[in-house]
């Protein structure tokens, strides 16, 4: 009832600015909220392709905080009876959550901004951060404090943060090579940093001079996890059983390897019993003081194949003590669209996961399970590309016909465990 009281009440605002052609306050376009980044100096990067500068990890301010920075009304609601949609028409993708705070990359190329919106005020209008060198950002990991991205603005993926008190975009990491795949915990830092590998060594994605660093912002030192020679990928943050923070990553094919944020507890589980010969761990996630873990297929040359839209494939959801190894499945013949991510999105108890219904590949689903008990349906829609989870919320893009076709965000509340 509040949700639908909570859509009614800004619904009208945004139908009536629709019905004149726009929608007031829009983020995109000059929304009082906006906090500009200022174009970073070009003395200090050589903006040529492939990050030809010598590497540079000091954090570097690309912007002026906004002292003076208001917050405007909501641009009002999308009509719908389930979801949380905002108002205003433009593509929405990439979402992210942490906490009560969403995030979403909005626009289209050339105009894309990065949108923050706080559900414990959801009649206040979201944030928007623009650096006017923003490029393709993808990727976003989300905090109370921090907002952690890639961008291309370099020639190559680098990791960027935006402090979410000064509206400052800080450089995480910029040097030759691919670095991506962010995770954030607070101030936490982890991501994949390949500018080690070397071309054509090993499978793309798996190189076996690809590392997971840490560091902590704004100005921490880095830290190098796994072992050299091998893979190490896909870092996730969660907590472990007893409430302590760790970092969980897959190192290789199919090792699953945890280490505590403060040293004492470490583990590494090989769980190459539970894959396929054509299988690799994709994607792993800390729940409920286990390792959530999803394969994917090994493609070792996916420009040799003929991609078939229509297809699917099994990927299902296991859990792995890292104390004694032991490994279950929570899902049976979960299956996913070749576009969709495998990605796992854990908070306090609860679990979610994307799968297709079962002979609908263009019907993607968020399932969820809390503790102990069995997985349930929780959202699905047309053409649903990406989500997250946060403390009440699952968030989720997907096109919408009054969103004159595109990816847009809908935010579902959830009761809390």
């Amino acid at each position: 009832m509040a949700l639908l009281a909570l859509a009614v009440s800004f619904g009208a605002c945004g139908e009536a600015d629709m019905a004149s052609g726009g929608v007031s306050n829009d983020v995109a376009t000059g929304d009082t909220a906006v906090t500009d980044v200022a174009t970073p100096d070009t003395t200090v990067f050589d903006t040529g392709p492939g990050d030809a500068a010598p590497a540079d990890t000091t954090p570097v301010d690309t912007s002026d905080a906004r002292e003076d920075e208001v917050a405007g009304a909501l641009f009002g609601l999308k009509v719908d009876e389930r979801y949380l949609v905002p108002g205003n028409i433009a593509e929405k993708r990439e979402v992210a959550a942490a906490g009560d705070l969403v995030a979403w990359v909005e626009g289209e190329a050339g105009a894309r901004t990065i949108v923050i919106w706080d559900l414990a005020t959801p009649d206040v209008a979201p944030r928007s951060f623009a650096p006017p060198t923003l490029t393709n950002p993808r990727a976003l990991a989300l905090s109370d404090a921090w907002v952690v991205y890639v961008d291309d603005r370099f020639g190559d993926p680098d990791v960027f943060a935006i402090d979410l008190v000064t509206g400052v975009e800080r450089v995480v990491v910029r040097r030759q090579g691919t670095q991506e795949a962010p995770a954030i915990l607070g101030s936490r830092v982890a991501w994949e940093d390949c500018s080690a590998c070397a071309s054509g060594d090993g499978v793309a994605g798996r190189e076996p001079g690809r590392d997971v660093i840490e560091r902590e912002l704004p100005d921490g030192a880095e830290v190098v996890r796994g072992e050299a020679g091998v893979a190490d990928r896909a870092p996730s943050y969660g907590l472990l059983a007893d409430g302590r923070a760790a970092l969980t990553w897959v190192s290789g094919r199919a090792t699953l390897r945890l280490e505590r944020v403060q040293a004492g507890v470490s583990a590494s589980v090989d769980v190459s019993g539970s894959l396929r010969d054509d299988e690799e761990v994709a994607r792993v996630a800390l729940w409920d003081g286990l390792i959530a873990w999803r394969p994917s297929p090994l493609i070792v040359n996916p420009d040799s194949m003929i991609v078939n839209p229509d297809s699917m494939y099994p990927s299902d959801v296991f859990t792995t003590d890292p104390g004694d190894g032991a490994t279950a499945a929570l899902t049976v013949h979960a299956e996913l669209s070749w576009r969709m991510s495998p990605a796992l999105a854990p908070f306090s108890e609860r679990l979610a996961w994307l799968q297709i219904a079962p002979g609908e590949p263009a019907l993607g689903q968020v399932w969820m399970v809390t503790g102990g008990g069995t997985p349930a349906l929780q959202a699905e829609a047309g053409g649903l590309s990406s989500f997250a989870m946060g403390r009440q919320a699952i968030v989720f893009s997907a096109p919408r016909a009054d969103n004159d076709g595109l990816d847009d965000v809908h935010v579902l509340m959830v009761e809390l465990p």
